[in-house]
């Protein structure tokens, strides 16, 4: 009897050790809440060799993304989509940001738009300033110490200062090769009507005639699918057909489909950045994207 009651408590004790040992034993940690925004962190940019900036992605994953030297600037090619649409950062201590302005949103901080000596447009956020991506996009950073007024021709502006119905007032980032962009005042920037764009285009009067024609034959189809399909074909047939584009996104704008009708307001806006119709339907379009 006594062999048994010593077993017992034996038992009894082996299994409060064991209790005790799983109790003492450290708790794993729950791994951290992912943010709800990518971000950039962990800038090196006055690195020498490899400057650099960690993209860390709301997965926990972290990514080390490589500038280019160019001209003075550190690049992130817009090509690469480097950048995904989701990700914030703060523009650090003594450099300057510059975006393209659609894919980018200020947060917080200064904004103003900037014009190199191209003539290309972006925005310009200034340090400290909190800048969101709405679209995937590349980035440029520059210090200050390396500014050269000729390069850069900024007009001081909030990000709440852009104003839809000023004419000048647009921050579409052009395609730096296209040499119809420095037409661009002289084509017609508000009508919709054939007669009075067409005439602007560096064509001969025959061909301005039948691609006057082309669009009045167009401009009565009914369906707005034939009209995106039409026109599509046209600014295919010459892409300095800005018109052309338009309605090809006013057609996908009343489609509903959101995304094609920006893409074609940006092929329109890349001919002629001051295009006013274009630029409307780009921010009715965005409304549908967001």
């Amino acid at each position: 009897m006594k062999k048994i009651l010593a077993a017992k408590w034996l038992c009894v004790i082996l299994v409060l050790l064991l209790v005790s040992q799983v109790s003492a034993a450290p708790k794993k940690r729950k791994p951290a809440s992912s943010s709800s925004y990518n971000t950039l962190m962990d800038w090196r940019l006055d690195d020498k060799f490899r400057p650099s900036v960690v993209l860390r992605l709301t997965n926990g994953k972290k990514l080390t993304l490589v500038f280019e030297r160019r001209d003075g600037m550190l690049v992130l090619p817009d090509k690469q989509e480097l950048i995904p649409e989701g990700t914030r950062f703060t523009v650090p201590k003594n450099y300057m940001a510059l975006c393209n302005y659609y894919h980018t949103e200020c947060v917080s901080g200064k904004a103003s738009r900037t014009e190199d000596s191209e003539g290309t447009i972006r925005t310009l956020f200034e340090q400290g300033a909190e800048v969101e991506y709405v679209r995937p996009s590349g980035l440029i950073m520059v210090s200050y110490a390396d500014v050269a007024s000729e390069r850069f021709s900024v007009s001081s502006s909030r990000k709440d200062d852009y104003d839809d119905d000023d004419e000048d007032d647009y921050d579409y980032e052009p395609d730096p090769q296209s040499s119809l962009r420095k037409q661009a005042r002289e084509f017609e920037n508000r009508s919709v009507k054939p007669e009075d764009v067409i005439k602007t285009y560096d064509l001969s009067s025959r061909e301005a005639e039948e691609l006057i024609r082309k669009h009045n034959e167009a401009l009565k189809l009914r369906s707005n699918r034939e009209k995106a399909d039409v026109y599509a074909r046209m600014f295919e047939e010459y892409d300095g057909d800005y018109l052309a584009a338009y309605y090809v996104a006013l057609a996908n704008f009343n489609m509903g489909r959101g995304g094609q009708a920006l893409t074609w307001c940006d092929k329109a806006l890349a001919v002629n950045p001051l295009y006013y119709p274009a630029k409307y339907v780009r921010k009715k379009a965005e409304g549908i994207v967001k």
